[in-house]
């Protein structure tokens, strides 16, 4: 049986799984600690194009989160060509202010971008066994 799960968050933070000190998945909820500096926050994101959707299907959540971000030249370029380097985890602001995790060290998150326009099209995709959790203390 296949279950989508979609939710429109916003404050999007990306952190490279290597620079994850601690995580783990306790009763639902995700305990996190990242290296100081360690968040990626994208601040030419355009307004309400951030989409996150889950579905879970056989017991794994199959995650895509798209967004757009404005194309402010060679640094936008640069920073977005490290992150598609990257094993990716994405914190966000539910619609609730719930504090949520999308991925983990053990299922990375990728990212893909393409130039349409004036914009970078993005997109992350990964697979966990569970759908994205709260983190805990963060509330």
């Amino acid at each position: 049986m296949t279950h989508n799960y979609t939710t429109v968050p916003h404050c999007l933070r990306l952190v490279d799984v290597e620079r994850v000190v601690v995580f783990s998945e306790l009763h639902q909820e995700a305990v996190l600690r990242v290296a100081p500096g360690a968040e990626v926050e994208l601040t030419a994101m355009v307004p309400g194009t951030l989409k996150l959707s889950d579905q879970m299907k056989d017991d794994v959540a199959e995650k895509r989160h798209t967004f757009e971000i404005r194309n402010e030249g060679a640094q936008t370029l640069r920073q977005l060509e490290l992150l598609a380097k990257s094993r990716l985890m994405a914190l966000y602001e539910d619609e609730k202010g719930v504090q949520r995790v999308s991925g983990a060290p053990l299922y990375p998150l990728a990212l893909t971008y393409q130039q349409k326009g004036g914009t970078l099209q993005c997109t992350l995709t990964g697979r966990t066994p569970w759908l994205d959790l709260p983190v805990r203390g963060q509330n």
